[in-house]
């Protein structure tokens, strides 16, 4: 019963810069549903502000959450004990690198890889860990993403053993 009260207004309330981090703690809640509601609801409905009187980047936008912010969502979510979750926060990820990956080009085609790269650019990558997963989460997902990576020839003569 109780549980069922955290989603409904989880589900219900309406998001501002003042509770965001008291919503990311519901990240880790004891019910699975109430976790995979948040992934499945709740943070993607705020990717956008799409009220009356704005238009652009939402509260749970890649650009607008701060980096412990979305390391938390990507950890939490990617490194949950149910599948359910595992899964909505890797559909959320995706959605992610849509809305970074911005217009198509004029054949039609958006380059995928571009919103990787921006995604990657908005994490810290010394905290491997959370870029490590959210790439792999996008990889499973978007095999079209991984497919389409190109690394110009410049990149190889570059290359080396050490690191």
């Amino acid at each position: 019963m109780i549980r069922d009260v955290r989603r409904t207004i989880l589900s219900n309330l309406t998001v501002d810069k003042d509770i965001i981090d008291t919503m990311l703690l519901r990240l880790r809640d004891e019910d699975t549903n109430t976790r995979k509601s948040i992934y499945r609801h709740v943070l993607p409905r705020y990717i956008n502000d799409t009220t009356a009187t704005a238009s652009g980047p939402g509260f749970f936008h890649p650009h607008t959450l701060q980096i412990a912010q979305k390391e938390r969502i990507i950890l939490d979510g990617l490194g949950d004990r149910d599948s359910g979750v595992v899964q909505e926060a890797t559909k959320l990820i995706g959605e992610w690198v849509d809305e970074l990956t911005g217009p198509k080009a004029e054949d039609g085609q958006s380059t995928s890889s571009a919103g990787v790269v921006e995604l990657l650019k908005s994490l810290d990558l010394r905290e491997e860990k959370a870029a490590s997963m959210a790439l792999k989460a996008v990889f499973s997902s978007k095999p079209e993403v991984f497919g389409g990576i190109v690394f110009p020839g410049a990149c190889y003569p570059k290359l080396s053993l050490h690191v």
